[in-house]
């Protein structure tokens, strides 16, 4: 990379910075894509700033979505038709934004970013993404194309874990946060809720016994932080089973009155 590539990149990487601190994130996505067009080998700081960029931008619209979709479900009880169509247009908008966006960091990530990925830190989270914004696909395609995000994440997902667990230590903060998410696709998307908890306690139990013996640095409390969201999950998810099981027994005894 020649002088003006570097002085390039730098105003490039002030910008994101900046774009970060204003919390304009749809500038922060045209800064760090012209980053790519620099230099697609992208630290793990780099990386992060790609996703916080579309992730924002995107959650933003997810939010917009889930309110469109009450919207529409007040309009159809009150039999409004006009109001009906107006909020199943507005809803199809912001998912074609949705879609526009997951597909664009989507294209980045395949072409761009995980060719040019080096460490081994840099793929799992190049994975770790895709199964992300395949994920949030998921959420309101249908028919084919819903089966196709779902195959995609799954592969993105198995992959980046195949991969972590071979060069990752068990307390690495990437691996971590690839569990949590990970665990959370297959229980709220393909509902395989035993092993969602079961991948989940096994990477909390694992890493909790292995920082009880290491020192307190910086990368063990960014894991530290990780492990009480992994918990969490585990004890909504626990608590959750609990009360159906509460709910199917109670239909069953109430059936045996009957019969």
């Amino acid at each position: 990379m020649d002088f003006y590539d570097i002085d390039l990149r730098n105003m490039l990487v002030n910008r994101i910075v900046k774009s970060d601190q204003n919390k304009n994130y749809d500038e922060m996505i045209v800064a760090v894509k012209n980053l790519i067009g620099c230099d697609p080998e992208f630290s793990n700081d780099e990386l992060y700033w790609l996703s916080l960029a579309y992730k924002s931008v995107i959650n933003k619209r997810r939010n917009s979505l889930n309110k469109a979709k009450k919207l529409l479900n007040g309009e159809k009880q009150l039999g409004n038709i006009g109001n009906i169509k107006k909020a199943e247009s507005l809803c199809n908008q912001i998912k074609t934004e949705i879609r526009l966006h997951c597909l664009e960091i989507l294209r980045l990530l395949d072409t761009k970013l995980l060719p040019n990925a080096v460490t081994e830190e840099a793929k799992v989270i190049c994975l770790k993404l895709k199964g992300d914004f395949h994920r949030y696909l998921m959420e309101f395609e249908k028919g084919t194309n819903l089966e196709l995000s779902k195959q995609n994440a799954y592969c993105s997902y198995s992959s980046a874990q195949k991969l972590a667990s071979k060069k990752l230590t068990i307390t690495n903060p990437i691996r971590l946060a690839l569990m949590i998410n990970h665990s959370l696709f297959e229980h709220d998307f393909l509902q395989n809720h035993e092993y969602a908890c079961c991948i989940a306690k096994k990477a909390h139990d694992k890493a909790l016994e292995e920082i009880n013996k290491q020192g307190d640095d910086t990368q063990t409390k960014d894991a530290v932080a990780i492990l009480q969201l992994l918990l969490f999950n585990l004890l909504l998810w626990e608590d959750a089973s609990e009360e159906q099981e509460k709910s199917a027994d109670g239909k069953s005894a109430a059936l045996k009155k009957k019969t």
